[in-house]
């Protein structure tokens, strides 16, 4: 009994039947997509406005954030809203030490990627300051960017430097988060030279999207350097913080 107990231990440790699920641990089929089980749920971002993509609270097809600010990216888009179960990953993966989140997650940015047309010739990610970034080990946009950039066969490239030390943005609002984050980023240089971003279609990739002050930066950034264009995929969406209401397409303040 105990030889064949060792036997079936041995075998499971180099012929593995499944993954874990990333939320609660059990055993899933190794040939499943997704490392999340069927009693583990992680809420999608279904509803959401068509330029930032943030999930709603109500029907339309724009934000009244959208109607009233000017943003540099073309569209936001992430797969899930940033409640419950994301939220706790997401956290992990930032706070956790759980750098291999990373890989587990970006096949639904791949996903989203293709869904939502975000085909580019250079994906990026938002920067952490060098500061930050030693103290926590890893940036966790730029795991999820190369990672996406892996599975959908397009390059990764480091564009922009984070220059300015400073606190989280957490808990501010939005006119606090784009006072802290302007003039704050700048054109990254690989061996003494900046990468050729000129006419070049940008996607830039981040963990969450709250009032859209860090990417709207960044990309203003990118523009002013020469990109065509300049989309967001982020993991999750904050919810519930707009209410939306039909707004024409001519009423946006948009900046392509």
């Amino acid at each position: 009994m105990e030889k064949q107990k060792f036997i079936d231990e041995l075998t499971d440790v180099f012929f593995p039947g499944g993954i874990k699920c990333i939320v609660c641990g059990i055993d899933i089929p190794k040939e499943k997509r997704f490392p999340v089980c069927s009693k583990c749920c992680l809420e999608n971002n279904d509803i959401y406005c068509l330029t930032c993509g943030r999930n709603a609270v109500a029907s339309g097809q724009y934000c009244l954030s959208c109607k009233d600010n000017k943003w540099n990216f073309a569209k936001a888009r992430a797969p899930f809203v940033f409640k419950g179960e994301v939220k706790r990953l997401i956290h992990r993966l930032k706070y956790g030490n759980c750098k291999y989140l990373a890989r587990e997650l970006s096949v639904y940015l791949a996903d989203a990627y293709f869904e939502h047309s975000l085909m580019s010739d250079i994906i990026s990610f938002v920067p952490m300051h060098s500061k930050k970034q030693k103290r926590r080990g890893y940036n966790q946009a730029e795991e999820l960017a190369r990672c996406l950039s892996q599975t959908v066969g397009c390059s990764c490239e480091k564009l922009l430097l984070k220059t300015v030390f400073a606190k989280s943005n957490a808990g501010q609002n939005s006119e606090q988060r784009l006072a802290a984050v302007k003039d704050t980023f700048s054109v990254a240089e690989s061996e003494g030279k900046a990468v050729e971003i000129k006419n070049k279609r940008i996607l830039l990739v981040d963990d969450v999207f709250t009032t859209g002050a860090t990417v709207n930066e960044c990309a203003r950034v990118l523009l002013s350097a020469g990109a065509a264009e300049v989309n967001v995929l982020t993991l999750a969406s904050v919810s519930g913080s707009i209410k939306r209401k039909s707004v024409k397409l001519s009423d946006l303040k948009i900046n392509n």
